[in-house]
């Protein structure tokens, strides 16, 4: 959120997924769910069932961008976003722009570059999806973030020093992250699991509590995550969060350096979307 501020004069929201309670949720509570009420024998999500991106991303983005169409249009809101239709209303497309390259994956080699999201649009509305680097490859990305001046987000790029620490107990970790959504990812492979796992401890052991309380796995290959890292989890930065419940609170004030951001703000629910309000590039007259 730091680098946005000091990059763009655009204001922006932060979404969090909440449950009907008002309760912030959170990729542990809805693993939790998922055992608890609907007795799911294995309650985390899986490459068919990715409810953590639906539930976590995607689905409070659109009930936040709707919000936003409706108060442009001088609408009321519904109670759970929204407004119904927008025939007749100035502001009545969508653009939504994601991040995502071709070449990350096979499948996300045939998605289209640009196309009308049918389902959402309807009472009025035409939201279309962009993907405008989905042709660019890795070193075009990094290529365009120098030009301007800027840097790739750290846990990318990382340091020698940061290497070095990993490399001590994990030889085959040889550079940061590869992709990044949530920390620890049902997606990713076992290198960037290791260097997640040593660059985000606090978190890293809060999941491998989840999966021995769940006896289950995050991941589909079955294996626990301490078997894929080799990383033992620290239980008592587990202790250090009971003791105080704003340890792992991403609201509370964070240390200066990279490392500790990363570290100290593990809540996969909290998603960073520039707010449509006067942005022309994702709602357009």
């Amino acid at each position: 959120m730091d680098h946005l501020r000091a990059t763009t004069d655009q204001p922006f929201d932060v979404v969090v997924a909440k449950w009907g309670s008002g309760e912030v949720k959170t990729f542990d509570s809805l693993v939790r769910h998922a055992r608890e009420a609907r007795g799911v024998a294995h309650p985390f999500p899986s490459p068919s069932n990715r409810q953590c991106t639906s539930d976590l991303k995607t689905g409070p983005i659109k009930s936040a961008t709707l919000t936003k169409l409706c108060e442009l249009n001088g609408l009321p809101v519904y109670a759970k976003g929204g407004c119904g239709s927008v025939v007749g209303s100035p502001w009545r497309i969508v653009v939504m722009c994601l991040g995502i390259r071709g070449k990350e994956s096979t499948a996300r080699s045939q998605e289209i570059p640009w196309r009308l999201n049918l389902p959402s649009s309807k009472e009025g509305r035409a939201w279309f999806r962009w993907y405008p680097i989905f042709d660019w490859t890795r070193e075009e990305v990094f290529d365009e973030i120098f030009k301007h001046g800027q840097e790739p987000f750290w846990t990318y790029g990382m340091t020698d020093e940061h290497l070095a620490m990993i490399r001590e107990k994990h030889p085959k970790a040889t550079h940061g992250m590869s992709r990044l959504s949530c920390q620890f990812c049902i997606m990713a492979d076992d290198h960037d699991l290791t260097v997640a796992a040593h660059l985000a401890p606090a978190a890293y052991a809060r999941r491998c509590e989840l999966e021995d309380q769940m006896q289950s796995t995050m991941m589909m290959s079955r294996k626990r995550l301490p078997i894929i890292t080799g990383v033992i989890p620290q239980k008592s930065l587990l202790r250090k969060r009971k003791r105080n419940p704003e340890f792992l609170n991403p609201w509370s004030g964070l240390e200066s350096n990279p490392m500790a951001d990363f570290v100290m703000n593990p809540v996969d629910s909290v998603t960073v979307t520039p707010t449509v309000h006067r942005l022309r590039s994702r709602l357009l007259r």
